[in-house]
């Protein structure tokens, strides 16, 4: 159980903290029971279920708030049955709904248990309007929503906390590497190269005699060099870190490719821009991640040769962000959508690609104007 929660929230409280309030929750009708054991064989029902569900209160909280407060108005309608109060497990159960989820889940549920309490008191014929009893329970049932919101937004200021820690370090690091890069090229390649060039110099002008020792030198010194443009590339790669400097997954890459498929257009007698933008402070992008939308950009351009208009003008606009990757693009036709879509085998099988990864991928006609919006979540 703590297993499974552990991997679902990767950034959590401590250990203890997840597993004590459960157990705690479960002592209280296992003493309750043990001092009023139930008197008939649903009320033993009802025990052994409410038992159940707070150990399973961690990992599904809002299933197990729906049964707890379904035992729980039954036990307030029909009294009797030594049935263990399900209020308190419910209320573990609504502080870590309001801990894991957003404000408008956390809020319903304490609507609900709200509601329910409500209702019990004043079913019975005692409770008057104004009981200060329900008033209590409704102050305690607001007060353990707000813990579990500020829980939520304490571990989210922490991660934020340690997110920045990590970027400066990064940051650090990276400015390291580069004056050691910057310090290795200028005090050592320099001296290097002078001596590979004075020995190939002299290699040029000695005796055959002396020429095997001079050889030799140019031979160690370019080996020398080779291996120190090795290591100060090495650490250029690790100064900047984002993976789409990768050969063949960069954004230079890109404009790259996309620049030599508008050329392809060109010959075509089609004009238009295809522009590659990505946000300074846009995340590193993922190479598979980087490759798709190369891909597909490139998909997008060949397609527009299929059923542009002759003589008419494009614009390809790839937009890369921290968040995901939004490419539009817009050009004149004749066609319908639907048989422009449907003749795009290629672009049919992005589409789907880009809608299981949770992306948007639609397009229209207008006027004669297609218009194409992918949104790739990264």
């Amino acid at each position: 159980m703590t297993k499974t929660f552990h991997r679902r929230n990767p950034i959590s409280p401590d250990h203890a903290i997840r597993v004590l309030p459960p157990l705690m929750a479960l002592v209280i009708p296992v003493v309750q029971t043990l001092a009023s054991p139930p008197s008939h064989i649903v009320a033993a029902t009802l025990t052994m279920i409410q038992c159940a569900v707070i150990l399973n209160v961690i990992d599904h909280p809002l299933f197990c708030l729906s049964i707890l407060t379904a035992i729980d108005a039954t036990t307030s309608l029909h009294t009797g049955g030594n049935v263990p109060s399900a209020f308190l497990p419910a209320l573990l159960a609504l502080g870590y709904i309001c801990y894991r989820y957003d404000l408008l889940v956390g809020a319903l549920s304490t609507a609900i248990i709200c509601l329910v309490e409500s209702m019990g008191r004043f079913w019975h014929i005692t409770a008057v309007p104004g009981d200060r009893d329900l008033v209590y329970t409704l102050l305690v049932v607001m007060m353990i929503a707000c813990c579990g919101r500020m829980f939520r937004q304490q571990e989210r200021q922490l991660r934020d906390m340690q997110e920045q820690r990590l970027s400066e370090w990064r940051i650090r690091s990276q400015r390291h590497d580069e004056r050691l890069a910057n310090a290795l090229h200028d005090a050592v390649t320099g001296d290097l190269s002078l001596i590979a060039r004075t020995a190939q110099r002299h290699i040029e002008i000695q005796p055959n005699g002396v020429i095997e020792s001079w050889t030799s030198v140019n031979q160690w010194a370019m080996h020398a060099l080779d291996e120190i443009h090795h290591l100060i590339n090495h650490l250029d790669r690790q100064s900047c870190p984002r993976v789409v400097r990768i050969p063949g997954c960069s954004i230079s890459d890109m404009q790259l490719a996309l620049q030599y498929e508008s050329e392809q257009l060109a010959e075509l007698g089609l004009t238009g821009h295809a522009n590659v933008r990505m946000l300074e402070r846009a995340r590193a992008v993922n190479p598979q991640d980087m490759t798709f939308i190369t891909d597909l950009s490139k998909e997008i351009l060949v397609n527009i040769a299929r059923h542009a208009t002759a003589n008419s003008k494009y614009e390809l606009s790839v937009l890369i962000t921290d968040a995901a990757a939004e490419i539009t693009e817009i050009n004149v036709t004749d066609e319908r959508s639907e048989i422009l879509f449907k003749g795009g085998h290629g672009l049919a099988h992005y589409g789907r690609l880009v809608e299981q990864r949770g992306g948007t991928f639609t397009y229209s006609v207008h006027d004669n104007l297609w218009t194409l919006y992918v949104y790739y979540p990264l």
